[in-house]
């Protein structure tokens, strides 16, 4: 099957935007945010009983536990917000930062009902004629989507990736509110405006976006195993096109060890020395020579693979870098080989 082009983005309606206000605004109010419902408007659209009176039980906690339950509750996209708000360390304060990476992108798994529901819609038909055999109970299950481990008919060891459903509808009307409350604040709020929230947000707004186009993540996989063909240290994916979609997308399985599991490397005999090495030299591959770079690299996403090599997954976040920062970043690394300070501070 060839590649099919990306979907056209969901039109947001107004109706959508105010019940989503409004469900907002009462999990806000719920957790006590008072001073976070008037600058965003939500005061106005909020139907509960208004803030005041005796101490909830929700007051009781730090203010930063409440900011983080209520990003869980709200869902995907302000899980993800948050996730990438607590590595602002030069803008959020220290206690809010620790409570922020406390946020966790997995919930409990979609029934496998529904997931073989998506599959037959996105594919065709059920997994069971798709895929050889296919594993019921999920590897992995986050915000927006869950993982399934399956095989081939040639025998081939594969995961696929699908989409929840209702998320890819959820996350736009979400994305639609946050695009217009960081332009909102860049307008009226100086210090949104002097630290370019809207500019910010639009950046973050974007990669989130591309999580939801499985179609993405599988080209930016193929684009980085083709650079990375005659390197004997690192292992990407190959994608299975017959069975990839936007919203569902079958990988080669990695055999090898995820970076969660330092245990396992060690009584695996792993050299986590030089797996950290070949992942650094594979980044400085991705940002001085390809130009782009793997841009969610977190411990579940890099693996300790027989060879020894390193592997790397999930690749719905890619970021680009221009020459002219390529350059910067260049200098940077050499004044820090050199211990020049001062050039390493300009």
């Amino acid at each position: 099957m060839s590649e099919a082009p990306a979907e056209e983005p969901i039109n947001v309606d107004r109706g959508q935007r105010v019940d989503r206000y409004q469900e907002i605004a009462g999990i806000l109010w719920d957790e006590r945010l008072y001073e976070l419902l008037t600058p965003g408007g939500f005061d106005r659209l909020f139907v509960g009983p208004k803030p005041g009176g005796r101490p909830s039980a929700a007051e009781k906690d730090p203010v930063e536990v409440r900011v983080r339950r209520a990003l869980e509750r709200l869902g995907p996209a302000f899980i993800k917000a948050g996730q990438l708000a607590a590595t602002r360390r030069d803008l959020i304060a220290p206690a809010l930062v620790a409570e922020l990476e406390k946020l966790q992108d997995d919930v409990p798994a979609v029934p496998f009902s529904a997931i073989a529901e998506r599959i037959e819609d996105e594919l065709g038909a059920p997994p069971h004629e798709i895929y050889a055999s296919f594993d019921e109970e999920p590897l992995a299950a986050a915000s927006i989507g869950q993982v399934h481990r399956a095989t081939l008919a040639d025998g081939r060891k594969v995961v696929v990736k699908v989409q929840r459903p209702g998320v890819t509808e959820q996350m736009a009307v979400d994305i639609d509110i946050m695009e217009r409350q960081s332009q909102t604040a860049s307008k009226r709020i100086s210090f949104a405006r002097d630290l370019d929230v809207a500019g910010v947000a639009a950046r973050f707004l974007d990669a989130l976006r591309s999580e939801l186009d499985y179609l993405r993540e599988a080209r930016n996989m193929e684009m980085f195993r083709g650079a990375f063909d005659e390197e004997d240290d690192v292992v990407i994916p190959w994608v299975d096109w017959e069975r990839t979609t936007s919203k569902v997308l079958t990988m080669e399985e990695l055999d090898g060890i995820p970076g969660t599991r330092p245990d396992e490397m060690d009584a695996a005999g792993v050299d986590r020395k030089l797996l950290v090495e070949q992942g650094v030299s594979a980044y400085f591959k991705q940002i001085f020579i390809i130009g782009s770079f793997h841009s969610d690299p977190h411990q579940g996403n890099l693996f300790a693979m027989p060879g020894p090599k390193v592997g790397f997954i999930d690749f719905g976040r890619v970021s680009a870098i221009g020459e002219r920062d390529r350059d910067r970043a260049m200098d940077l690394v050499s004044a820090l080989v050199d211990a020049d300070e001062v050039r390493a501070t300009e």
